[in-house]
């Protein structure tokens, strides 16, 4: 579905008017909204100002020359849940904009890469959160690593500094650090995993920055 965005999405269009699509493609492919209860829309879509929010709902604010646009697809398949988010920039963006979307990628990687059986939960949390506070930016990374996911939105286990967890082999977890600049933009990149000594990531699209 993020090939879809990089179709479709366009200077001028409404956060509401690409969740329409997305979600006209996903019904029909069998997929269905959550439900979950903290956002009133079934996608997150968040461009500008509003990507700082990291459970936005849905605007009729258009898209503009300079966004960055965070797409969180929450979707319910054959009753289990897949949770993937990227971030896109629609024209030419700043240095800090471009510099902040680097930082969250290779945090993202780092987290991946920690992800093995018998590893503490808080550990892929630290090796997120650490790189993110090493390039200045760990009061803007404010929410927990990830969670576990399956038939609900967000289940145990929970991939943050406060847990007292082992990931064990088989469980499915996200992993979503971010960096949310108040008022400015936000920057998240997630996939759902599955673990194992290779973890095997459940989302395929590129997490290099696209332009629309």
């Amino acid at each position: 579905m993020f090939e879809i965005c990089v179709k479709k999405m366009n200077i001028g269009q409404k956060e509401s008017e690409l969740q329409t699509i997305l979600m006209s493609f996903a019904i029909g492919q069998g997929m269905f909204d959550t439900g979950y209860k903290s956002t009133l829309n079934p996608l997150i879509i968040a461009g500008g100002p509003n990507g700082s929010l990291p459970h936005a709902q849905v605007t009729n604010r258009k898209f503009k020359k300079g966004d960055l646009v965070v797409v969180d697809l929450t979707l319910r398949y054959k009753g289990y849940v897949s949770d993937a988010t990227r971030t896109f920039a629609i024209g030419q963006i700043s240095v800090e904009q471009k510099q902040v979307y680097q930082i969250v990628k290779d945090s993202q990687k780092l987290g991946l890469e920690s992800v093995k059986p018998n590893v503490d939960c808080k550990d892929v949390d630290t090796a997120c959160r650490k790189y993110i506070e090493e390039n200045n930016f760990g009061k803007y990374f404010i929410h927990s690593t990830g969670h576990g996911i399956g038939l609900e939105v967000h289940e145990l286990p929970t991939v943050s500094y406060r847990s007292d967890t082992k990931l064990k082999e088989n469980m499915a977890i996200t992993v979503e650090p971010g960096i949310y600049i108040p008022n400015k933009f936000g920057v998240r990149i997630e996939d759902s995993l599955i673990v194992k000594n290779k973890p095997i990531i459940l989302h395929k699209f590129t997490k290099d920055l696209i332009t629309i």
